[in-house]
């Protein structure tokens, strides 16, 4: 019998190859920590572009568009122009454009919103196979969750009006913040690159910044 308790404890028994305890736990520790701090951060990065991309999509497509025109820029201050300037013409062209654009898209947008009925309508002929299993959902839904007594709200025109106003009064804010961030962006673009390559400490960093800028100028110029 205590044979067989000896090997039914040996069998039973857990197999350690390196008995020795790991001495490394403050290594293990420390990279938990680090995955923990850049997890964090990333979350934290993505929650704040999230919350705050009205403000940032105005102000880098301004500075992409500002930095897209910045050799006319230059071109004109070689003549003595001011930036000022020629940050302002640019801006009233850019709004004359879409003005135009709006203009004339205007009558081709209204034209196919007055026809949108009869482009239901064939959509809808053209999907009528799922009429039967439509009905059908409808039917068992309502089987499902019994109708309550409904009461008749008689809508106004205001509640037409502000749906319309939240769409739009971001929209203008966008706008105006766009073109407010495009004039001073291109205004002082070169005060802004210089301020920006101070900031580095030694000489190559400076000569490194500048040549990338002018790379990433070079190649959005058209």
């Amino acid at each position: 019998m205590e044979l067989l308790r000896a090997q039914q404890e040996k069998r039973d028994a857990l197999i350690i190859n390196d008995p020795e305890p790991c001495t490394s736990m403050a290594d293990v520790w420390g990279s938990s920590a680090q995955m923990a701090t850049v997890g964090i951060f990333l979350l934290l990065m993505v929650t704040c572009l999230y919350f705050c991309r009205p403000i940032l999509l105005p102000v880098f497509a301004a500075v992409l568009i500002g930095t897209t025109f910045s050799p006319i820029l230059k071109f004109a201050s070689r003549h003595g122009i001011s930036p000022w300037v020629s940050a302002i013409v640019i801006v009233a062209l850019i709004m004359a454009a879409a003005a135009l654009a709006v203009t004339l898209l205007a009558a081709p947008i209204t034209e196919w919103m007055g026809k949108a009925p009869e482009i239901g309508a064939s959509i809808k002929q053209r999907l009528y196979v799922f009429d039967r299993p439509l009905a059908a959902f409808h039917e068992l839904e309502s089987a499902l969750k019994p109708a309550g007594p409904t009461v008749a709200v008689e809508s106004s025109n205001i509640s037409l009006v502000t749906p319309v106003a939240a769409a739009v009064t971001p929209a203008v804010a966008e706008s105006v913040l766009f073109f407010a961030t495009l004039i001073f962006f291109m205004a002082g673009e070169m005060k802004f690159r210089r301020y920006i390559a101070g900031l580095f400490e030694t000489r190559d960093g400076k000569l490194r910044f500048i040549r990338i800028a002018n790379d990433i100028e070079h190649n959005l110029t058209p």
